[in-house]
């Protein structure tokens, strides 16, 4: 017995499936479109979140740099100005969270090195550093190798003046000649700490 079962879905529906294969030209147009209009909103506001979070990452890191160096130089007050005499000069050093902070003769923190002079006008590239890995708890990566900026989040200087400063620079653009847009200098003489941003227009 040969029984021949239909189909229970219309004829109709069967041709329109059969030949429904993809999107229309149309279609495509008007989906390009529409995600050109999004993207040509959204690409400002994810840029604009970009640079406040580079701000804010900044601002986070000077101010805790500010916070440890003004309480090294308030423990040495507190202990009385400690200071040892180290290869004929005299320095003077707190026990910072487990690690020797040598301070300059305004009492501001300048290194960790005890041979390394100390003194706001003798500042390096290398005690600026020091004090970034000294001071700093779980301090992001740094480099004072233009070369390397690539590898970095950010990057040390000393600006040689009187008296000298560390700068401690966002690495944004990691170009080895690439100038500095965002970055703190910290100040020898007075324990200033600068934040510089970009302008905004």
């Amino acid at each position: 017995m040969n029984v021949t079962l239909k189909s229970a879905l219309p004829r109709a529906v069967h041709q329109r499936k059969a030949h429904q294969q993809g999107f229309t030209f149309l279609e495509l147009v008007i989906v390009i479109v529409l995600l050109g209009i999004l993207a040509a909103t959204a690409i400002p506001r994810f840029l604009n979140a970009t640079d406040e979070a580079e701000i804010v990452a900044l601002q986070g890191v000077a101010g805790g740099f500010g916070t440890a160096t003004a309480m090294a130089r308030a423990q040495w007050y507190a202990q009385g100005k400690p200071s040892t005499t180290i290869n004929g000069a005299t320095r003077s050093s707190v026990d910072y969270d487990g690690k020797t902070i040598y301070l300059n003769e305004n009492g501001w923190p300048a290194n960790t090195d005890p041979l390394e002079a100390s003194r706001e006008n003798d500042q390096t590239t290398a005690a600026c550093l020091q004090l970034w890995q000294g001071l700093l708890q779980s301090a992001p990566p740094i480099t004072s190798n233009r070369e390397r900026r690539i590898k970095s989040q950010y990057f040390v200087e000393v600006i040689d003046s009187n008296p000298d400063i560390c700068r401690y620079e966002l690495v944004v653009n990691n170009a080895p000649d690439a100038r500095p847009t965002h970055y703190f200098d910290y100040e020898l003489d007075d324990g200033n700490i600068t934040v510089i941003l970009p302008s905004r227009k």
